[in-house]
């Protein structure tokens, strides 16, 4: 079909020009003839129709004066092999609206430069008809785009979002709008002294108006509470405009079972800890721990490594601005609270049971179930919500143990890194594109973990001594500096304690570095100070205190390249044989063996003759000679002499 004709277009009509000038509301046309104006001719909208089709009645281009642009030109050469081709088989006979002709006319074209697939037939279609109907002029038959408003500077915006912040409100009629609109035109020219200054329109101002949420008032007012509150808002109201603006965390739980590469035990629960970037879908961290329940310790290890590039892979990391995480025991004390305060971050934690207060990690973990754990794990074991595994299916698991620890991390770091590289289907973007393409926007420089590693330092051990030698210890690790000798002769010639006592403040996952509070007498103010290893000091990566050991303790690893290479480290230095099975430490049963059920039913027992059979064989305690019997009774009365003596000695 054609498009709906319009007052003032041009036909050609029997070799004469003629013009639509009146359109009844009937649907009657009335065309003049340009040569003769006296010569009016009424047509109905389908017998006009009809004539257009037979091609009796064909529309005139108005390019009178027409310019054409460059994008014009670029959308033409990108038409035009497809409009050849679409002619072509018109010739044939084929019709150019049907699906067997663009199946025939894809064969034919050559793909695009730059493109997966060729444009879909309802495209082509539409540049066809077109065509027709600009007289077979193809730069014509292309729209060229709308002139964009003059997009604003950032004074103009700022000077735009103040007015908006400042009290216009979030719900205006059409009439409050405009008069708010001249309250914005006057303030421009008043407050804002500056020549250069661009007056948005009132169709950017109702742009604006609407991107602003309650969540924006909130921040905007400096309503840090009910910007919390807003903040715990479901999936489909939650908006976050660029990375690293609103992160969660969580722990998931797997019943799996693994071998620990050094003592070859077998564990038969991980937790995952993990962080995602809310814009980008990214995983901004992940903690593994091996056995035992969630705590402190993992959410600071996941904190800790939210500021470290994991890999050339996996290379998100930086400082969030929201932190949305549950009210579990692990997230919920004192050394998160102090941490969250160091690093000058808004942490917010949801109530018990309100899974929906963070969709994106839930989202995330029923992924990583499917994708990887079902998919890929051997030797994982479904749990449902809030149900314990028994003692039967513990077993079981064990018994279907086949993969390490270390086996366990790097497939992990692999599927990690296939996800990211993969299109996410509900928020239609590549995790890993997303956050290079928001690096780009990002203002301010994101911190790196060696520049902020001392505000880590929140886990404390009090009551610590300073040696004479100006050092502290901490698991078997020494510290100092060159103040902290100083420091205990001062304390020493001012106090009558033989040593000074001070809590050490450290991270278990670095042991670089510790830090101490000095405190002064007289006004109890307490200062920092930091102590430096005596044997790390030199290393340019994060080792922690398990590390150092002869023989480390396997339980928690934060996923990154560095960890993982310290870990095959310790493996080959402690264990270079790999993994042995455990010897039996089942005790031999003692006394003499007694028949099986199955051989006393072969021989047609009772149950009473079973048992009396059985009783024959009972061990019994050896009867000892006189001799023994004797200094045995010698030794039980002088004890018993002993005794009485000392309750004497008591009453007396």
């Amino acid at each position: 079909m054609h498009q709906a004709p319009t007052i003032g277009e041009k036909y050609i009509c029997s070799d004469n020009i003629i013009r639509i000038f009146y359109f009844h509301i009937n649907n009657m046309l009335y065309l003049v003839n340009e040569d003769d104006p006296k010569d009016v001719e009424p047509y109905s909208r389908n017998d006009f129709d009809k004539e257009r089709i037979l091609n009796n009645i064909e529309k005139i281009a108005s390019n009178e004066g027409y310019v054409i642009t460059p994008y014009q030109k670029e959308q033409a050469k990108i038409r035009k092999p497809y409009i050849d081709a679409l002619e072509q088989l018109i010739s044939e006979g084929y019709c150019y609206s049907t699906e067997k002709t663009y199946e025939d006319l894809i064969k034919i074209v050559p793909m695009p430069a730059g493109r997966i697939k060729h444009y879909s037939q309802k495209h082509i279609c539409k540049w066809f008809k077109a065509y027709n109907e600009n007289n077979r002029h193809l730069e014509l038959s292309i729209k060229d785009r709308k002139p964009r408003c003059n997009q604003l500077q950032i004074n103009d915006e700022e000077c735009l979002m103040s007015f908006l912040y400042s009290g216009l409100g979030s719900n205006c009629n059409n009439k409050q709008m405009h008069r708010k609109y001249q309250r914005y035109v006057g303030d421009c020219r008043t407050n804002w002294k500056d020549e250069t200054l661009n007056v948005a329109d009132i169709s950017t101002m109702r742009r604006r108006l609407k991107k602003i949420t309650q969540l924006d008032w909130a921040i905007a007012c400096g309503d840090k509470e009910s910007a919390k509150k807003l903040s715990l808002t479901r999936q489909r109201k939650i908006r976050v405009d660029k990375a690293l603006e609103r992160v969660e965390i969580d722990c998931l739980h797997l019943n799996v079972a693994l071998i620990n590469d050094l003592t070859s035990e077998v564990i038969t629960k991980v937790i995952l800890y993990v962080a995602i970037d809310v814009k980008t879908r990214y995983p901004l961290s992940v903690v593994v721990q091996f056995g035992g329940g969630e705590n402190s310790a993992g959410v600071l290890n996941l904190f800790r490594n939210m500021f470290i590039e994991s890999s050339n892979e996996l290379n998100a990391f930086g400082l969030p601005q929201y932190v949305i995480a549950d009210n579990g025991t692990a997230f919920n004390n004192i050394m998160i609270d102090e941490l969250t305060q160091a690093l000058e971050l808004s942490y917010v934690r949801t109530a018990t049971g309100a899974a929906q207060h963070k969709p994106f990690i839930e989202s995330f973990f029923n992924k990583l179930r499917v994708e990887f754990c079902e998919a890929k794990l051997e030797g994982y074991e479904k749990k449902y919500h809030n149900q314990e595994l028994s003692s039967y299916q513990t077993t079981k698991l064990k018994n279907r143990v086949k993969i390490t620890y270390r086996q366990f991390l790097h497939a992990l770091n692999d599927h990690l890194i296939e996800y990211v590289n993969t299109k996410h289907k509900t928020a239609n973007l590549v995790p890993q594109e997303a956050w290079n393409a928001a690096l780009n926007d990002m203002d301010v420089l994101q911190p790196s973990y060696e520049e902020i590693r001392k505000r880590f330092h929140v886990e404390s051990d009090e009551g610590r001594s300073i040696y004479e030698r100006g050092s502290m210890s901490l698991d078997y690790e020494h510290f100092s500096n060159a103040e902290l000798n100083v420091y205990r002769n001062e304390w020493l010639n001012n106090s009558s304690a033989k040593s000074p006592e001070t809590t050490i403040y450290h991270d278990r996952f670095d042991l670089r570095s510790v830090t101490i509070v000095r405190l002064d007498e007289e006004t109890d103010i307490g200062e920092k100070m930091d102590l430096k290893n005596l044997d790390f000091d030199i290393i340019n990566e994060a080792k922690s205190f398990d590390f150092a050991k002869e023989k480390p303790d396997f339980n928690m690893f934060a996923l990154n390249e560095t960890v993982l290479t310290q870990m095959d480290e310790v493996i080959l230095r402690v264990n270079p044989d790999g993994i042995k099975k455990s010897k039996s430490r089942k005790t031999p049963r003692s006394g003499k063996p007694v028949s099986s059920y199955e051989e006393n039913l072969a021989k047609g027992m009772s149950s009473i003759n079973r048992i009396n059979q059985s009783n024959l064989f009972k061990a019994t305690r050896p009867k000892k000679s006189p001799l023994e019997e004797e200094s045995h009774a010698s030794e039980h009365s002088n004890s018993d002499y002993k005794n009485q003596h000392d309750n004497l000695k008591e009453w007396d």
